[in-house]
Parts: C-alpha cells; structure tokens; sequence
C-alpha cells in the first residue's frame, strides 16, 4: 500500500514516485492506473507537476507549501508574497484534487469581481474538458464531452462533474465579492482568491461610503450564514 512520507525531501517524493510507478506497471496495467490515482489524490504536488503540467511549480519552496496545504487546507490564511503560487496551489489544485477526491463535493471561488473568479473556473474547466490523461484516469468523474454530457459546463452557470446528487449548487462556481454575491447557496467550501483587492478599493472610497458599508456588510452576513462550511483564504504578505 502506497504511503506518503512527509519528512522526504523534493528530490526524494520524485523518485519514490518513479519506483512505486515502476512496480505497478511490472505487476498490471491496473495497477499502474490505481496507483497514479491514489497519487493524485494524495499528494498535490504530484497532481500539479505531473497530471496538470505545472513545471514552474517545480520548486523546493512550492513543493514545501504543497505538503502544508495538502496537511491543512482548511481554514486557513495563507500569507505567501505575491507570484509564490497561492493561486495555482490553493485555488486550482487543492479544487482539482477536492473535486477528484469527492464528486459531490459544491465549490465556490470568491474573489474581489467575478470576472477575477471566473478565470480560474476557466482554468480548471480547460483542464477537465482537454487534459486526456486525467480524463482517462478519473472517466468516474470527469465527462468524456462536458460540453454535451454535463447538466452545466460554463463560466456563469458553473461546472458539473459526474455525480449522485442533484444540489441547487453546481460542483464548481466563480462568484465576484463586489459585484453580486450568491444567494440562497450553500457550498461546502467556499475559496477567497485575493480579495484583498476588496479592502484596498473600499479603504480608497472615501467619498462612497454606502457603498462599502453595503460591501463589508454582504462579507459579514455571508460569512455568517456559512459559518460551518470550509473556508480557504488566500491573502498577499
């Protein structure tokens, strides 16, 4: 049974890779499948460099903030410098793997516009509608034509993926904090992709103030009425 070891360092989860790989392929092609699954589910830095192409991920740093975030991503303020892969880490991978892990899972991505948000939907749905291998080891969950199949697959109405359940939510939406928030949703995890966008605006609308009191009071009553959902925060240092 495969097993991470969290004390390895990047060099040595590359090469474990290869050997547990190596194994399975030698004893059954299904093998070899079941174990490139059990690799994307548990561990994310080997979803993104690997299965979701992300080279430039391929860091000692990046590889460090992957085990923290695959240990804990839940409520969680993640303080990284800007261009250190708070996005591509939290908001794209931790979502890819979430939603490969568990099909009926309902995900929101929040950030300053929706227009912010949507680019990372748009992301993540390129990568379940183009990315071959990952459709051919997770056919349970991905569709073979989303663009047909799915009961939703775009950037206003969300994405679905293969599932049991028939929420109000979709499995994946993108929602903007200052221009319409949902209502009437309930996602089991809700993503903040630098909202801090939202403060910095409302702090410079001296002359506006309805406007950010209507803006910091949407934030509060949501973040209440949510309250037991899972929350991740993504914030520049």
């Amino acid at each position: 049974m495969l097993q991470l070891d969290a004390g390895q360092t990047r060099d040595d989860r590359k090469r474990w890779w290869r050997a547990a790989l190596g194994e399975a392929a030698a004893r059954a092609p299904e093998r070899l499948k079941a174990a490139e699954r059990w690799l994307a589910l548990n561990d994310l830095f080997y979803l993104l460099i690997v299965l979701l192409r992300r080279r430039d991920l391929d860091h000692d740093w990046l590889f460090a903030r992957c085990q923290e975030v695959q240990a804990a991503p839940d409520g969680q303020l993640d303080l990284w410098a800007r261009e250190h892969g708070k996005t591509s880490i939290i908001t794209f991978g931790r979502t890819i793997q979430d939603i490969l892990r568990d099909p009926e899972i309902t995900i929101a991505i929040f950030s300053h516009t929706r227009p912010m948000a949507k680019r990372v939907l748009r992301q993540i749905k390129t990568e379940f509608k183009f990315n071959a291998p990952l459709k051919a080891l997770f056919d349970d969950v991905l569709w073979a034509e989303p663009d047909r199949q799915a009961p939703k697959w775009s950037e206003d109405d969300g994405l679905i993926v293969k599932r049991q359940g028939n929420p109000s939510e979709a499995t994946l939406e993108a929602w903007g904090m200052v221009d319409g928030l949902p209502t009437g949703k309930h996602f089991r995890v809700r993503v903040y992709d630098h909202v801090d966008a939202l403060l910095h605006e409302l702090a410079g609308q001296h002359d506006r103030r309805r406007q950010r009191r209507r803006v910091a009071r949407q934030f509060a009553v949501r973040q209440h009425e949510l309250a037991d959902r899972r929350v991740r925060l993504t914030w520049p240092a």
